[in-house]
Order: structure tokens, then sequence, then C-alpha cells
């Protein structure tokens, strides 16, 4: 596990870590600009630590705004909508960014912020001094230092605690499920003249089948594991860690498209190029590499990489 920063990420950068990472960490967590502000508390994550991060956030007793020292973090911000409030998408600049996009390794970021995500402006400038963060934060700098401490910590000794990753892969079925449901309304906006007959999102919902299956599957095997089995834990751990790494397209150099991510890369391979595109055989081609994949991933997660039920 990684909990680092900035000055860290240029580092592997640098030295170009980043294509061997995955074998080297399980997950990443980000603490640059950890506390901006004092009325929200925001995230940006993948979708594997999204269980880990609600379950931690009822265990921290909620620093933020006044007269509230009994509830939980949880408590504070999570409103009717949990996934809603509090996690945002994960730009470009986040320093997790790439650890998740390039290197296919779970990653997460969070954040303190003002009120209605209003940026702080000095950060990253020579006016980001502790009057000017004071300020920004009510005065109550020192109590969100250490609840972001606390949630932090509460992260990497879940993960490190226990025998088993604490990583939930069926939180990746909504996020996938909310993409494929989009492109098969757009695929049918584009054939709606009867042009392309092909160009179907069957293969990507079969596909998308075949890793809510393995999903489902890995959840029954983890219940009928012994926990104390090293060997069986490590295969358990095996799997889970398959699904990050193998949505990362082996069909583009890594070299010249680095974020090679299905869901939160940049580039053609990715999910959201097919909400895009108009030129229709070019749709039939990324539609037939992002189907396959997911299917990958879909095999990686059920440990059957020739399984003959999933042939494509």
């Amino acid at each position: 596990m990684l909990l680092e920063g900035a000055d860290w990420t240029s580092l592997y950068t640098s030295r170009g870590f980043f294509s061997s990472l995955d074998r080297r960490a399980f997950t990443y967590i980000s603490l640059d600009g950890v506390v901006t502000g004092h009325g929200e508390f925001k995230v940006s994550a993948s979708p594997l630590l999204y269980s880990l991060l609600e379950s931690t956030m009822k265990e921290v007793k909620n620093p933020i705004g006044f007269g509230e020292s009994g509830k939980s973090l949880y408590d504070k911000v999570s409103g009717v909508n949990f996934e809603k409030a509090v996690f945002e998408p994960m730009k470009m600049e986040d320093s997790a960014y790439p650890f998740l996009a390039s290197s296919g390794i779970p990653s997460l970021s969070f954040r303190f912020a003002c009120q209605g995500s209003e940026a702080y402006p000095y950060y990253g400038t020579s006016l980001d001094n502790k009057d000017h963060l004071g300020y920004a934060t009510a005065h109550r700098l020192s109590f969100l230092a250490t609840g972001a401490g606390l949630v932090a910590g509460q992260l990497a000794l879940r993960l490190v605690h226990d025998h088993v990753l604490r990583l939930d892969v069926q939180r990746y079925r909504t996020v996938l499920s909310q993409s494929v449901v989009k492109i098969n309304q757009r695929l049918k906006q584009v054939t709606r003249d009867g042009s392309a007959e092909s160009l179907s999102a069957r293969w990507l919902i079969m596909a998308l089948g075949s890793y809510s299956r393995a999903a489902t599957d890995l959840n029954t095997d983890l219940l009928n594991t012994d926990l104390t089995d090293t060997l069986a834990c490590h295969n358990i751990n095996d799997r889970i860690m398959r699904v990050e790494h193998n949505l990362l397209s082996p069909y583009v150099s890594p070299k010249e498209v680095p974020f090679r991510h299905l869901l939160f890369g940049r580039g053609s391979h990715t999910l959201a190029a097919l909400l895009e595109g108009e030129d229709r055989e070019v749709l039939r081609t990324q539609l037939a590499l992002a189907t396959w994949t997911l299917q990958g991933c879909a095999n990686a997660l059920s440990g059957d990489i020739w399984d003959s039920d999933n042939q494509m």
C-alpha cells in the first residue's frame, strides 16, 4: 500500500516505476491538499474503495462544524445518497490519478473543502500559509488535520489488518452498468435508420453480465473460505487485485496512451469515447475492443482465463 503525496508521484514517474507498480502496491492513498476548507468532505476514488471508505467514515468522529462532536463523519456529510454527496470524478491533476488510470492500482484521494467545493485560492502558491489556511478552515485546522489523519490511518489499518483485502468488487458492477446503459442508448440512436445493423451493445452487455457473475462468485467463495488459510486468502486477494489492472486496455500502447483505464482513462479506448464518436466503423472497433477488455477483466476475476462459457 502507498500512502503518499505529489513529491512521491513525481519520483515514481521520473524513475519509470508506473509500469510495474501494480506488482508492488495494492492501494494508493493521496494526502495532497487534504485540508483546504471546513464545510465539506470530498473523495475521488476507485469504486473498489467505496465500501471501505464508507465504513471508515462511520468510525471517525466528525471534525466539521461546531457542536456536533457526537456525530460521525459519515452522519455529517453522507446525506440521503452517500455516493452523490461524497464522491466526485477524479481529475487528471489529482496525484492519485496516474496510479489508477495508468498503473491499475485502486486509488483514493480525499479532502476537507469549503462549502460548495469552492476552490482554496492559495493552494500551490507562495500565499499558501498557515494564516490563509486557518481562515479557510474557520480556525479549525488542527481538528480537520486530526480528522484527515484518522481517516487515512483507519483506511490503512483496515487494508493491512485483515487477511483478505477490503476491496469491494461489487461496487464496480454499478458503475460499469451505468456506462453500459448510456452506451446502449447511444448505439440505438446511431442505428435508428437501420444503416448499421451490427452496431449493437449486445456483446458488451454480455461482458457486463460475466463481470457481475464473477463478482458474485468471488463473494460466495469468500464466504466459504477459511480466513486462517494463508494460501486460500492469497488466491482470493489475487483475484481481487486483477480487477483494476485488467480494466487497463491491452489494445493501446502505454507509451502513446498512458491512461489506459476503460472507465477513468483518456482516449478512444474508453467507454466514454463510445458516447462521443460519429464514425460508425470507428465505433464498431471501439465497441469490440471495450467488450474484450471488460470480458478479460471478468475472466481474470473469475480465475478462468480460458473459460469456454465466455467465448466472445
